[in-house]
């Protein structure tokens, strides 16, 4: 294997990882929480918690620094869609 290959193959053990170290944590309510606290996001990848301050002006991240490196090289695993068998009648 090359050291590409290897990188690619670390990076994406990482990922699932990270997907399964967030898979039942409770997600804050924004709503919830009092004026000026900051607001929390969720990583559309992995699922981590990022949070920014309640006055921040730019983009809304929806990828966390590791998941934008994934999407940036092409490596971010996609969901596979599950077929269900029809039944026969």
């Amino acid at each position: 294997m090359n050291s590409r290959k290897i990188e690619r193959s670390r990076a994406i053990a990482a990922f699932h990882k990270r997907c399964q170290g967030n898979k039942g944590k409770p997600r804050v309510d924004n709503v919830l929480l009092r004026a000026g606290a900051p607001m929390y996001y969720y990583c559309q990848g992995c699922g981590v918690e990022m949070s920014l301050p309640e006055d921040h002006r730019c983009n809304v991240p929806t990828h966390c620094h590791e998941c934008k490196i994934l999407v940036a090289n092409g490596w971010m695993p996609t969901k596979r869609k599950v077929r269900r068998k029809e039944a026969k009648a």
